[in-house]
């Protein structure tokens, strides 16, 4: 079992136009996945873009485990997701990066 924490990134691209009603629904489904047991905390911040009529938005969330990102994406990800498609289609372009940290050796 892996034990070393993990960071999983999800990089959003939103249309300027949709942007003020999309970050307080990504505030609220981010205070969600917190409530999934691994996750234990989540930062949002806006990154620059100099796409015209963008917005760019990243949350990194640590999680305990590998295993806690694999049980979320097998049990959770997909209606999650789901979620943001339903409500924002393609107004939104979202990008995902895993990011083990190493075990620390005794």
């Amino acid at each position: 079992m892996d034990k070393a924490t993990v960071y999983y990134e999800v990089d959003v691209e939103v249309d300027e136009a949709i942007f003020d009603e999309y970050l307080p629904w990504l505030e609220a489904h981010v205070q969600k996945i917190l409530a999934i047991p691994g996750f234990q905390r989540a930062n949002l911040s806006e990154k620059k873009t100099l796409k015209p009529g963008k917005r760019n938005v990243v949350v990194v969330y640590e999680l305990r485990s590998m295993d806690c990102l694999n049980r979320y994406i097998e049990d959770h990800a997909v209606k999650l997701r789901e979620e943001a498609i339903e409500r924002f289609g393609e107004k939104i372009k979202i990008m995902r990066r895993i990011f083990p940290e190493r075990e620390k050796q005794p």
